[in-house]
């Protein structure tokens, strides 16, 4: 689909929430954005499916919890020096992903019902959560101020520790969950699924304690007991899932994170037959990330020639660019000559990432063709892995003249991890070049990259760029004599 769905999808959604019933302050800037957030959620599942919506609720999720200083703000903040810091990632994905447990906890009828309530309530005016939440209850008959003291006016989230058991003289099955993330409890409506062969049988559940037991009966000890098995959750969560289990998981459950984690531990051990099977048997699933997971997974696994066959053939012929692009940089590994071919063909692909992937592992095992390659399309538009594997192919075996066409490729990337990315092997380059106007003006392109990023995020980046850029460029021209160059690149070290 269109890389930019999700973003028209968050910024329609605003003309309901946002226009047609604005935030009454900056405090409330959630009822604004967390629902133009889930929006894109709401257009993954509707216009992609499950999965899809699947894999977008985890990425914004893992994007919150990833940031340990945000879990110290509320969700509704009062108190704040200037009105930006309240769009960050606690108002955006962390309110979309407590839209989407409230949505689970009401279910759909009575949510969408509240959301048409809310907007026709405070249509042309101000909404707040206190009138978010009022909307709510008057269509579910629930008083919901619980949630809504716990999720939007509080801040943090649960840390869940998941112990599975079997007790075979009572028959029962046993979940034992416990809360790590301090003096706060959380409470939680959770399902839970046990699974007895191809029988499944789901259970809901409510955390109310530090620590809370739930028992379920079963005959035989489970092949798996599932905890939130629709990923509802906004947690940290750590388990003592057997292999056996995951295994289980990976063939019996459906979520996309059910498969995902499967596969993520079956790639802890790479070396066990059983864990490699189960790998490439996801190189078959039909959700084209699960396929991509997998193959990331075994970029550093000992391949057959039958396994490596079937990777073979996912680089010619899967639909996916991605997965193509991803089995053509693992077939490149290998270095292997007799490959040659699929590497050349895939440079002709019409996806950037399946281009670059080729003309990489084409210079890993034939560095001048590789080149020739570049010269017969440098004419043409190269963005992204295809850009940066332009960059790898010249500082192999381009030189000075090559100068203004690496520059422009790196110029006309848009700001993004790539682009920062690509100022590694930029440095690499300007090693080679000796002309001071030239040497000065690939080092200032990078720093005013550099600049482009917010300062409150620019900081993270300014270490690396200095100690894999400029460092080794500084004392690549030490080495060869140019110490007006080194001093040059010294100097524009970021602080």
């Amino acid at each position: 689909g269109n890389r930019w769905e999700s973003t028209i999808a968050h910024e329609l959604f605003h003309h309901w929430f946002g226009d047609y019933v604005t935030a009454e302050s900056w405090s409330n800037i959630t009822v604004n954005e967390s629902f133009a957030d889930y929006s894109e959620f709401l257009w993954a599942e509707h216009a992609h499916g499950a999965d899809e919506a699947a894999f977008h609720q985890y990425q914004a999720a893992q994007g919150y919890l990833s940031n340990p200083t945000e879990s110290a703000k509320d969700l509704v903040r009062f108190h704040y020096e200037d009105k930006e810091e309240v769009f960050d990632l606690v108002s955006y994905q962390k309110g979309g992903r407590i839209l989407h447990m409230l949505r689970q906890y009401l279910g759909d009828p009575a949510f969408f019902a509240g959301l048409n309530r809310y907007l026709t309530e405070n249509r042309l005016g101000t909404g707040s959560a206190h009138k978010l939440r009022m909307a709510f209850e008057a269509v579910s008959g629930k008083d919901l101020n619980w949630f809504f003291n716990q999720w939007y006016f509080g801040n943090g989230h649960p840390k869940l520790n998941i112990s599975y058991g079997y007790d075979a003289d009572k028959k029962m099955a046993t979940v034992f969950v416990k809360q790590n993330q301090g003096d706060k409890i959380f409470t939680l409506p959770a399902e839970i699924d046990v699974y007895t062969g191809n029988a499944k049988k789901r259970y809901t559940v409510w955390l109310r304690n530090k620590a809370d037991s739930f028992y379920f009966p079963a005959a035989t000890a489970p092949d798996l007991v599932n905890f939130d098995p629709e990923r509802t959750l906004l947690a940290e969560k750590s388990s003592n899932k057997t292999k056996e289990q995951y295994f289980f998981q990976f063939n019996q459950a459906k979520h996309y994170l059910d498969r995902r984690e499967a596969i993520d531990y079956a790639g802890k051990s790479l070396g066990e037959p059983a864990s490699l099977a189960l790998v490439m048997k996801a190189l078959e699933d039909p959700f084209f990330r699960i396929r991509l997971r997998a193959l990331i997974t075994l970029q550093n696994a000992k391949l057959d020639p039958s396994q490596l066959a079937k990777i073979k053939a996912m680089a010619q012929q899967d639909p996916a660019a991605l997965v193509r692009g991803q089995a053509v940089t693992l077939l490149g590994k290998t270095k292997d000559a007799s490959l040659a071919p699929v590497f050349v063909a895939a440079t002709k692909d019409s996806s950037y990432s399946v281009a670059g992937a080729g003309l990489e592992a084409w210079l890993a095992i034939d560095p001048k063709g590789a080149f020739a390659r570049y010269q017969a399309i440098k004419d043409q538009p190269a963005k992204g892995p295809l850009s940066l594997a332009i960059t790898k192919v010249l500082i192999a075996e381009g030189n000075e003249n090559d100068f203004e066409a690496v520059l422009k490729n790196f110029a006309d990337m848009p700001l993004s991890l790539d682009k920062i990315n690509a100022m590694e092997n930029l440095g690499k380059f300007l090693a080679k070049v000796k002309d001071e106007t030239k040497f000065k003006k690939g080092v200032d392109q990078m720093v005013a990259t550099l600049e482009e990023i917010p300062a409150g995020f620019r900081g993270q980046f300014s270490g690396p760029f200095n100690n894999n850029v400029l460092k080794p460029l500084a004392a690549a021209k030490e080495a060869q004599g140019q110490q007006n160059l080194a001093d040059y690149a010294k100097s524009k070290m970021m602080k």
